[in-house]
């Protein structure tokens, strides 16, 4: 018979060996098609990550500066000015005033927007005016009544100044280059014009730490604007508003700005300049200030009645020069350097001439240079020793 052929017996425990392999492997390519979709997934994401447009802050840093500077600078000046923040009023008869006193004050521009946070002050123009003609025996019933005033930033629709509001982080960020970057022109009333540039500077903190660059215009002072010639030209009286302790603050203050460029605009006499309290505190700013690296000096003056230029113009230069060495210390021989002797338009304050004189000292990289030599009207007499008898004559200037 033949035999049979035995059956294999399987352990169960290998069939259920067979079976977890079986189900493994089923499992194995479940995993392999759930990572394909995984992936599939991820990949999904990733690229609709990379479509979701990035915010701002998400920029580099460098872009991000480059905004900031196309935004918030100016090439030219910012220019800071003083103003009353209403319409002025008077009493009795004003005609007795000055001309220039009534157009400065009776005719000149408001501020254009509500003063708001900004700081304000009290102005008493026609007060400072009475002890100046005090000496002429003047007691006149009338004037103007005392008012509030505060700054403006001119030229603020140049820059993007709403980019500073739009987050904390991006105030930080642009707040130094506002500041380190733009050029600030002063240029208040002779009422305001201690007050004003600090006003501006406690009002914005920051500016004591990044502001590199400014210039102080200092208008002419009431003195000069009487309508009798023959005392034309003299300094401001003691007991005149600015005193020399609003001077004395003025620059002490100044001197503590990061400044890298600085300019001072001079209106006066050449002859009575040196004893000005507006130039004496000036001394000593570079020991205060040693980043200080250009300067620019103006001197605009009339000539002086029955005084020859020989004289007029050497006294200008010597008092511009002691000036200078004064701020930033004698110049070494290889330091270039620029002075100049200009005649320009009398636009300030009423001249017996229609032209006065301007001195100026330019440092060579002085980002100031371009702001006034390139007016027309101003011609070059920087040649006056050559031509010193037709400078003096009288309708030279008129």
């Amino acid at each position: 018979m033949p035999k049979r052929k035995k059956k294999l017996s399987v352990p169960f425990a290998s069939v259920a060996g067979v079976g977890e392999m079986s189900v493994q492997m089923t499992s194995g390519k479940r995993a392999r098609g759930a990572s394909k979709q995984s992936a599939q997934k991820d990949s999904g994401t990733e690229t609709e990550t990379q479509k979701q447009p990035k915010g701002f802050l998400d920029l580099p840093a460098e872009l991000r500066n480059q905004i900031y500077e196309y935004a918030l600078v100016n090439p030219r000046l910012l220019v800071v000015i003083s103003a009353p923040l209403k319409q002025l009023e008077t009493y009795g008869d004003v005609e007795w005033l000055p001309e220039s006193f009534r157009r400065v004050h009776l005719v000149g521009a408001l501020l254009g927007r509500p003063a708001e946070k900004r700081t304000t002050w009290k102005a008493s123009p026609t007060a400072h005016l009475h002890r100046i003609l005090k000496h002429d025996k003047k007691q006149p019933g009338s004037g103007i009544v005392p008012y509030q005033a505060s700054y403006e930033l001119q030229g603020a629709n140049t820059v993007t100044l709403n980019l500073l509001l739009a987050s904390k982080q991006v105030y930080k960020e642009a707040r130094g280059i506002f500041f380190t970057l733009n050029k600030f022109s002063f240029r208040p009333r002779w009422d305001d014009v201690c007050f004003a540039p600090l006003a501006f500077l406690n009002d914005q903190p920051t500016a004591w730490l990044h502001l590199t660059s400014l210039h102080l215009r200092i208008p002419p002072p009431y003195s000069y604007w009487r309508t009798t010639y023959n005392q034309w030209g003299q300094v401001p009286r003691k007991g005149s508003v600015p005193t020399s302790l609003h001077w004395l603050a003025l620059v002490r203050d100044l001197k503590q700005l990061p400044l890298r460029h600085l300019a001072l605009s001079f209106n006066g006499s050449a002859q009575g300049s040196t004893s000005a309290d507006w130039t004496s505190n000036l001394y000593g700013w570079k020991e205060c200030n040693p980043n200080l690296q250009t300067l620019c000096l103006e001197l605009f003056a009339a000539p002086p009645l029955g005084i020859s230029l020989s004289q007029t113009i050497p006294t200008g230069l010597r008092f511009m020069t002691r000036l200078r060495d004064a701020i930033i210390g004698p110049l070494q021989p290889d330091v270039p350097s620029h002075w100049q002797v200009f005649k320009v338009p009398c636009l300030d304050y009423d001249s017996p001439y229609g032209s006065i004189l301007a001195f100026t000292f330019r440092s060579e990289d002085t980002p100031f240079s371009q702001d006034a030599v390139e007016s027309s009207d101003w011609v070059d007499i920087s040649d006056w020793e050559s031509r010193l008898h037709e400078l003096d004559a009288g309708d030279y200037w008129i």
